[in-house]
C-alpha cells in the first residue's frame, strides 16, 4: 500500500512559480514572432488575426506587438501594473523592469528629506511626483516639482486620515489594502 504524499502550500507555490515564469518567458517569444512576421509583411497581421480568432481577442495584437518589440512588459499585460499601470506603460523597459522587481525609487518629502520606496506602494502623489510622463524624475527634479506645486497652493487630496504624534486618526467608512496599511505604517514610522 502506498502511501500519498502531500506537498505543502509553499512546495505548490514553487512549482506555479517556475512553471509562470516559463510561460511568461513563452509568451515574450511569441509576441516576438509576431512581430518578426508583421515586419516581414504588415498583411501578416491580418492572418494572425484570423487565424488565433476563437482564442485571441482582436484588441491583444497590440500588445503582443508593444510586448514583442520591447516597450511593454509582459505583466502589464497581465493586469499587474495595477492602477500605475498606464504610467508605468510609459517608462522606457529598463524602467519597467526595475518596477516589477520591486526596485526602490528615490522620493522627497514634504519636508525636503529623501526616503526610497517601491512604485507599488507609493501613494497616487508620491506616484505623480516621481513619474513624469515616461520619464523618472531625479530628486533635483523633484524638489523643483514640490516647490512648483506649493506654489500652485494647496490642492491635495484630503487623506482618510491624519497623523499627529505617532497616532493615526480615521475618518468614517475608511478601507485600506494592504499595500496602503503597510505604507501608512511607512509613514508613520518616518514622522
Amino acid at each position: 500500500m502506498s502511501k500519498a504524499v502531500r506537498k505543502t502550500a509553499r512546495q505548490y507555490i514553487t512549482a506555479f512559480e517556475k512553471v509562470f515564469a516559463k510561460a511568461l518567458e513563452g509568451f515574450v517569444e511569441a509576441a516576438k514572432i509576431y512581430v518578426e512576421a508583421i515586419e516581414a509583411n504588415p498583411a501578416n497581421a491580418q492572418q494572425f488575426k484570423a487565424h488565433f480568432a476563437d482564442s485571441i481577442p482582436s484588441r491583444a495584437w497590440g500588445d503582443f506587438e508593444a510586448v514583442g518589440r520591447g516597450w511593454k512588459h509582459p505583466r502589464l499585460v497581465m493586469g499587474t501594473g495595477g492602477r500605475y499601470a498606464h504610467k508605468i506603460a510609459r517608462l522606457p523597459m529598463s524602467q519597467q523592469e526595475r518596477v516589477f522587481k520591486r526596485g526602490l525609487f528615490d522620493v522627497v518629502t514634504p519636508k525636503g528629506k529623501v526616503k526610497q520606496v517601491e512604485i507599488m506602494e507609493a501613494t497616487p502623489e508620491q506616484v505623480e511626483q516621481i513619474l513624469d510622463g515616461g520619464h523618472v524624475r531625479d530628486v533635483s527634479e523633484q524638489k523643483a516639482y514640490v516647490e512648483a506645486k506649493t506654489a500652485s497652493g494647496p490642492t491635495a487630496e484630503l487623506m482618510p486620515y491624519t497623523i499627529y504624534k505617532g497616532k493615526v486618526t480615521f475618518r468614517r467608512g475608511v478601507t485600506m489594502t494592504l499595500a496602503e496599511v503597510k505604507r501608512l505604517e511607512k509613514e508613520i514610522a518616518g514622522e
